[in-house]
């Protein structure tokens, strides 16, 4: 694992930090393991032109050296992604409470119905850098064949989601994974793309498709992604 992965270079963190050792991310982060070397090379570069928006990152980035750029991309991209989220359909869900950037169960047991939203759980007990953490993900009813649809047919004039990901959302040449990845970081990245804060020019075919997707939609697909 390279330093800056494992230790950062001050006054920048380690990598690991928020993408962990493994590259699996969490939630609140972004799955790293196995992403093409020129398609993280492009988010870094975004990044530190202000082309993508991030609270973290834009500072981050530019804090880092070539090398310690080099160095990361390399490690990252070699990884083996593999799951961390298990997704389930239902109609309620268990109130929550934020530790450490993850949402976790209340003590109480109590539950909320799910609305439209995504409900990804870490169980209370887990530790956040814990590559062995599996992560629950409550989605709502008839999410996953909403999203089966609308990734493998399109909807309206958005075209499949496979056209571009692959037919079973392994990603193809320097366009990224989307299976098995956490449903909250899919939906979120969705919503950016949607406000304008992906502005790069590889994003440019993302802002053009989700210019038709429902919120509901964003969920739906990214429930069926995640999976997959």
């Amino acid at each position: 694992m390279p330093h800056v992965v494992a230790y950062g270079r001050k006054p920048a963190w380690a990598c690991a930090a928020c993408h962990k050792p493994g590259g699996e991310g969490f939630p609140a982060s972004a799955e790293l393991a196995g992403l093409p070397k020129a398609y993280l090379r492009r988010q870094l570069r975004a990044f530190r032109d202000g082309e993508r928006y991030n609270d973290i990152m834009p500072t981050e980035v530019r804090r880092l050296d070539q090398a310690d750029e080099r160095s990361a991309i390399a490690y990252f991209s070699k990884l083996k992604p593999a799951s961390h989220v298990r997704v389930i359909e239902t109609a309620s869900v268990p109130k929550t409470h934020w530790n450490d950037y993850v949402l976790v169960p209340d003590r109480s047991g109590a539950r909320e119905p799910i609305g439209e939203r995504i409900i990804e759980v870490a169980p209370e007990d887990g530790e956040r850098g814990d590559e062995r953490v599996t992560y629950i993900a409550y989605v709502p009813p008839g999410s996953i064949a909403a999203g089966e649809r609308i990734a493998t047919q399109g909807v309206g004039t958005t075209p499949a989601c496979a056209a571009c990901h692959g037919a079973t959302l392994q990603g193809t040449g320097e366009v990224p994974y989307l299976a098995g990845r956490s449903p909250t970081y899919i939906a979120r990245e969705l919503i950016l793309f949607r406000e304008g804060k992906r502005t790069n020019p590889g994003a440019a075919p993302m802002r053009a498709e989700v210019a038709h997707l429902t919120l509901e939609d964003m969920i739906d697909v990214a429930a069926y992604a995640a999976a997959r």
